[in-house]
Formats: C-alpha cells, sequence, structure tokens
C-alpha cells in the first residue's frame, strides 16, 4: 500500500509536471501570437502611414517642381512684363466687347423707346379727334 501509494505520488507529480510545461509551452505561444498580432497591427499602421507620407512627399515634389517653374519664369523680368501685358490685353479686348454689347443694347432699347413714344403720340392723337366717337 505505500509503495502504490508512492508511485501514485510520483506519476501524479511526474503528470503534474508534464501538464505544467505544456502549460508554460502553450502560454509562451500564447504571448507569443499575442505579440505577433500586436506587431502585425503596428506594422499595417506604419504601413498606412508610409503611404500617406509617400503620397504627401509625391505632392511635395509636384509642387517643387511648379514653383520651380515659376521662379524660373518670374525671375526673368521681360517674360513677366510680357505676360502682364498679355492679360491686360485679354481683359481690354473682354471690357471692349461688353461696353459694345452694352452701347448696342442702349441703342435698341432708344429705338424701342422712341417708337413707343410715336406709338403713344398717335394713339393720342387718334383719341383726340373729333371725329372719332365711341359707340
Amino acid at each position: 500500500p505505500k509503495r502504490s501509494e508512492d508511485e501514485r505520488m510520483r506519476f501524479l507529480e511526474d503528470e503534474f509536471n508534464a501538464l505544467a510545461a505544456e502549460h508554460k509551452r502553450l502560454d509562451h505561444r500564447y504571448k507569443m501570437t499575442m505579440r505577433e498580432d500586436k506587431l502585425l497591427t503596428k506594422m499595417n499602421k506604419l504601413e498606412e502611414i508610409k503611404e500617406s507620407l509617400a503620397e504627401t512627399n509625391k505632392k511635395m515634389k509636384q509642387d517643387q517642381r511648379d514653383n520651380e517653374k515659376k521662379l524660373h519664369y518670374y525671375a526673368d523680368p521681360e517674360k513677366l512684363r510680357r505676360e502682364v501685358v498679355k492679360q491686360c490685353k485679354e481683359e481690354l479686348r473682354v471690357a471692349h466687347k461688353q461696353l459694345q454689347r452694352g452701347e448696342q443694347q442702349h441703342q435698341q432699347d432708344q429705338a424701342h423707346m422712341a417708337f413707343q413714344r410715336k406709338r403713344i403720340l398717335q394713339l393720342q392723337k387718334e383719341d383726340s379727334n373729333p371725329e372719332v366717337t365711341l359707340q
């Protein structure tokens, strides 16, 4: 009985140690999996940041190229003067067309008003004519 009790205790102790080792291995695997998940999440966030920064970098490089073109363009006073003259001529052309349209509309309005005045005078004359009677 004592011997079987000792064997049983050794067996349980071995079983306990095996289960403890298995628990330790599984716990370690779980922690590594959690750590891997956190690292994957961080990696995804960093990838998004990287893409965002790449897009921003691309836009900034394009802006820099545009600014260099403008700087090169505006650094030459003669080119700048020609551009300003060109813009002023275009504005003058547009304003002149608007003025012509306004004058044409004014002439049409004046002609229409003169016609209306004549018509009114004609109607007044006809009304004041003694031969015309209302029946």
